[in-house]
């Protein structure tokens, strides 16, 4: 009995700890049974083809089959604190308060920087600056540099049909809104240009996309990596250096850049110490997301966008994965 009693006990204490697990079979072969790693989605597509490339890597490199959860942004935080997923590839650093308190109280840990030059604030696409020779289209702002610069091009900017130029601002209910209308604001856009606020981000996308397909002046707020920005060529017009203060107060600086961190459950490392490694090696950047992006959205098909960035960028991951992992990877891809 006494036996029994400790056989149920290591086993519970195996299930409890997430531990690989060593299987006998029919014909008494052994094999270690793995854990099924539990990757977040809170549902926008750059942190989905993030998931599908550690995926991948996860099962070809070092044999861990995985599994998606899809739920919003709270509950998946909620989920890393009770060990219930392993893996967020995109946390937005915007909340510091939020972050230090969770951090502090055990809720995940933080193991890399995805990337830390996403970019978001006033474009116009590159040919009203530079024109495009392919289209015929000629440039209608030479000189164009700074958002401030604008009011002296706003003629440039009214299309046929229109009375006044169009600036798209930002999407209702959004949290940099009021940010932007002090922008506008400060900088005398308001008084001079039209602000159209877009119901949604789709919305605003497809104004951009209009534009940009029949070759017509726009300009308005935009953010990367987004999938418009990896498809078309845009220019984001300069401000003076973000200062928090002045953001703040009169919004007339840059937009802040926010670091994208990869977290983990506090087990993490403990568990899959192998894993914790590749993963603490994990680091793109801006440009690379809108090119994936905008290959998603030609290709849709997962595992072509997680074929490319492994071919295009073998250069990077091979250095996130150990000796063993990239070899195997390679006779996969192979």
């Amino acid at each position: 009995m006494k036996k029994i009693i400790i056989f149920i006990s290591i086993f519970i204490i195996m299930v409890l700890n997430g531990c690989d697990k060593e299987i006998v079979n029919n014909d008494n072969s052994k094999e270690v049974k793995k854990d099924v790693i539990v990757l977040g989605d809170p549902g926008w597509n750059s942190v989905r083809i993030h998931n599908n490339i550690v995926s991948y890597i996860l099962k070809h490199g070092y044999g861990y089959d995985s599994r998606i959860y899809e739920a919003g942004s709270n509950e998946i935080k909620r989920g890393l604190r009770d060990k219930k997923i392993n893996i967020l590839m995109e946390y937005w650093l915007h909340d510091f308060k939020e972050y230090n308190y969770q951090i502090t109280n055990n809720y995940y840990e933080t193991v890399s920087v995805n990337y830390d030059d996403n970019r978001q604030g006033i474009y116009v696409p590159k040919y009203v600056i530079e024109g495009d020779l392919n289209r015929g289209i000629k440039p209608i702002a030479k000189d164009l540099k700074r958002v401030d610069e604008l009011i002296k091009y706003k003629d440039k900017f009214v299309i046929e049909g229109q009375d006044y130029p169009k600036i798209y601002g930002p999407v209702e209910g959004w949290g940099f809104q009021e940010f932007l209308y002090n922008k506008f604001d400060g900088y005398n856009i308001s008084s001079n240009f039209e602000v159209v606020i877009s119901k949604s981000g789709d919305d605003l996308a497809s104004y951009a996309e209009e534009a940009y397909t029949n070759g017509i002046p726009w300009v308005g707020y935009y953010w990367e990596p987004t999938v418009l920005m990896g498809k078309y060529e845009f220019i984001k017009l300069e401000e003076d250096p973000y200062n928090e203060e002045v953001f703040l107060s009169t919004g007339l600086c840059e937009m802040p850049q926010e670091d994208v961190l990869v977290l983990v459950d506090t087990d993490f490392k403990k568990k899959y110490k192998e894993l914790y490694e590749f993963l603490s090696n994990y680091e793109t950047t801006n440009k690379i997301n809108n090119e994936l992006l905008a290959y998603h959205d030609i290709h849709e098909n997962k595992e072509e966008v997680v074929k490319y960035f492994l071919e295009e960028y073998e250069f990077l991951w091979s250095n996130w994965v150990s000796d063993i992992a990239y070899k195997k990877i390679k006779a996969d891809l192979e």
